[in-house]
């Protein structure tokens, strides 16, 4: 597993936790979801941009510091 699999993995589990939510009937997506390139933030890291409808933001840096054996 690399840094971009971890990427997909988180972002693949925010959309599950989006639709169990709608099962549920609960209000879903109040926020967007991009990559660090999609967003074209000025890095190298993997990672990824929250912006909620709030307008508050957040950066999630996915930085591999082991590798597999």
């Amino acid at each position: 597993m690399n840094e971009q699999d971890m990427r997909e993995l988180i972002t693949d589990g925010i959309l599950l936790l989006d639709e169990q939510a709608e099962e549920n009937g609960e209000e879903t997506k109040n926020y967007d979801i991009s990559t660090f390139a999609e967003a074209m933030v000025l890095t190298q890291d993997e990672g990824l941009v929250i912006r909620m409808n709030d307008g508050s933001e957040f950066y999630i840096t996915i930085k591999q510091t082991r590798e597999a054996n």
